[in-house]
């Protein structure tokens, strides 16, 4: 796992929290998809290293959206 990929240890418990009692597989990442959904927006800026490299999970966290590779990464 790259420093990039890691999550708030808050935002970490929060999904672990939100599927602790689903155990069907499916249903885990339909409410995953739908807690993300409702939390994140997509933008494309690609000038710099951003058109090659994704923005770190964490930050994607924080502010809520991020480009498809960031998004991806999140």
């Amino acid at each position: 796992m790259k420093a990039g990929d890691i999550l708030s240890e808050n935002s970490s418990r929060l999904i672990r929290d939100l599927i602790q009692d689903v155990t069907d597989d499916h249903l885990k990442v339909k409410k995953l998809y739908s807690y993300l959904q409702g939390r994140t927006r997509y933008f494309n800026i690609a000038l710099g290293i951003g058109g090659l490299q994704p923005v770190d999970a964490n930050v994607v966290d924080e502010v809520g959206y991020g480009d498809c590779k960031g998004l991806t990464n999140y």
